[in-house]
């Protein structure tokens, strides 16, 4: 780990001298990808290498985030009076190097770390939501929420549909199954959150992302899944009020989130009927863009029985909410969203599941991809509308 003599001077310099936290949050997360196996066998407290933005180290300000990228030590537990002494082979380095090009020059830029225990990246669960409610064939009746509206066109037509994460809209999926559930009806929640009958909110589809219940991380899920919109009104009273930003409607690359996560709060739009006290948007700040495939607890279907398996997923956000009360089951498949002055949002991520204050999401560029998506018919188009 010794840099040559006066390198890391000179990195740090050209760090101090930039003011994109996108271009910082790249470096950090190439030196988490490319670094990350080196980094976790070098050193046995490291279970874990990611991107984000680090943590203040104040006892009084202990979970604050700082506006400064970063590259994240996950541990198993900090050292008792601080890291390791200096010298030792186990300290972990303060500052890590890479070269990049800039202004037409490759030149070496310093990332300084931050240590994290592995508590704050664990337990994190896929939650059920409450806006709508499904009932699979043999189960009990699950609660669900709507990310946005999709204009879903093909060569086969055009279809208004709701975007959810698979495990609302395919309640409880066969562990060992690839195919999502067709045909089951989305239904309304009263504003306690009791079940109506009528009217039929939407209709799931095939056309979805895959779940694995494999717990491989080379082969990451991607829980996703449309719903044919069966009652223009009902669904509008699922989203809510939310308009798309006509000059920004979604996130479209992982830079403009490294933007906005250096600049802006997001907010998760839970569903007010979930829960007896009024909630409204969950403020939250980007804490990491996961750079490695990280899992999350699922409640799926092995065989006859409910199974907890962990799910992978790539490049997920984790989010640090700023407040209580925190996400929770009844919330999977919201929206987060960046609030825009004139009262419209721009869509950031499908929120599927959290622990305590942190919350984790897929990204907007992602769910926009049709490459990530599977079993869709020939000419697909899909874009988020407001309605």
């Amino acid at each position: 780990m010794d840099l040559h003599p006066g390198l890391l001077e000179q990195a740090q310099a050209n760090s101090r001298t930039l003011t994109d936290a996108a271009f910082l949050m790249g470096l950090a997360r190439e030196i988490a990808l490319a670094r990350g196996p080196e980094l976790t066998l070098a050193y046995r407290s490291v279970v874990m290498v990611q991107p984000g933005f680090r943590k203040s180290r104040e006892a009084d300000v202990e979970h604050s985030l700082q506006r400064e990228p970063c590259v994240i030590f996950v541990v198993r537990r900090k050292w008792l009076g601080g890291q390791h002494a200096a010298g030792d082979a186990q300290c972990l380095p303060r500052w890590l190097v890479t070269f990049a090009e800039h202004d037409g020059q490759r030149l070496p830029f310093a990332l300084a770390t931050d240590v994290q225990e592995a508590s704050g990246f664990s337990g994190a669960q896929a939650h059920g939501a409450a806006a709508m409610w499904l009932q699979p064939p043999g189960l009990e009746w699950e609660r669900g929420a709507a990310c946005c509206a999709v204009q879903f066109d093909s060569d086969e037509g055009s279809q208004l549909c709701l975007l959810s994460a698979e495990h609302v809209l395919s309640p409880c999926v066969d562990v060992e199954g690839l195919a999502a559930t067709e045909h089951l009806p989305a239904r309304p929640l009263d504003v306690q959150g009791a079940r109506l009958q009528a009217p039929q909110v939407a209709s799931s589809l095939a056309v979805a992302g895959v779940l694995r219940g494999d717990e491989n991380p080379s082969r990451p899920s991607f829980d996703v899944q449309l719903a044919r919109i069966d009652n223009l009104a009902a669904a509008r009273a699922t989203l809510g009020a939310q308009r798309l930003n006509a000059g920004e409607p979604w996130v479209r690359t992982p830079e403009r989130m490294w933007q906005l996560g250096a600049k802006r709060w997001f907010h998760l739009m839970v569903p007010d009927n979930n829960g007896t006290q009024v909630r409204g948007p969950l403020q939250a700040r980007l804490e990491a863009p996961l750079a490695l495939p990280f899992a999350l607890d699922y409640r799926l279907r092995r065989g006859n029985a409910i199974a907890r398996v962990l799910v992978y997923h790539d490049e997920l956000l984790k989010l640090q909410l700023s407040a209580p009360p925190f996400a929770m089951s009844g919330d999977s498949g919201c929206a987060l969203v960046v609030l825009q002055s004139d009262g419209t949002v721009t869509l950031a991520g499908l929120y599927i599941g959290g622990s305590g204050d942190a919350a984790y999401a897929i990204p907007a560029w992602q769910l926009f991809d049709l490459r990530r998506w599977w079993n869709f018919p020939p000419g697909t188009r899909m874009t988020p509308v407001s309605i």
